[in-house]
């Protein structure tokens, strides 16, 4: 799982340099400083429980850190753009899995789950 992990967050550090050098004219960062910024800010917006995928966090201190070495305007720049194509790339795969997922229903390859039980209804016996 660590493997699977680490070869994730390098073809996500490699994308997000792509995306620096089609936006920065002349990024003074390496990919794997990148990586590694775009990984902390991303663990920051994790670790703070009451901002839903750490919106606002994890891009101030991604454009904190950034903006050291491209300066402020590119470093928001890159941050949106990391955004929206991180949030594009949620919703792609959330689709692809409902699709997989309706496929092998139709197939009848799997069954939909059972309702969940209410505690409160009457006949309700833990399992």
């Amino acid at each position: 799982m660590i493997l699977l992990n680490t070869f994730g967050w390098l073809t996500t550090g490699g994308a997000a340099y792509l995306l620096m050098r089609a936006l920065v004219t002349h990024p003074n960062v390496s990919p794997v400083w990148l990586t590694a910024v775009y990984s902390f800010a991303w663990l920051l917006g994790f670790l703070v429980p009451l901002l839903p995928g750490g919106l606002g966090l994890r891009d101030g201190a991604l454009v904190a850190l950034l903006a050291s070495r491209i300066g402020a305007v590119p470093a928001t720049a890159v941050a949106l753009a990391l955004r929206v194509a991180a949030t594009f790339g949620e919703l792609l795969a959330i689709g692809a899995t409902e699709a997989v997922y309706g496929a092998l229903r139709l197939l009848g390859w799997t069954e939909p789950l059972p309702p969940i039980e209410d505690a409160e209804s009457p006949g309700f016996t833990p399992r």
